[in-house]
């Protein structure tokens, strides 16, 4: 499984909002619902590291920070 930490403002964890991310160099956006707290994570399936055997690409975790 990859991993991503992402920070957040207060407001945007509160509120929630859209944040482009920036995965092998593609900018994503990702949809933050409101509420998020800090050390929340998101999974995002199709954006993990590939299988060795199938290609086929895993799950992202992102991790939020928020300050």
């Amino acid at each position: 499984m990859r991993t991503q930490l992402v920070f957040l403002t207060r407001q945007e964890a509160q509120h929630g909002c859209t944040k482009l991310v920036e995965i092998d160099g593609r900018q994503v956006p990702v949809d933050i619902p409101p509420g998020t707290n800090g050390g929340t994570d998101l999974d995002i399936p199709g954006y993990g590291y590939p299988n060795d055997r199938t290609g086929k690409r895993g799950v992202l975790r992102l991790n939020f920070f928020v300050s």
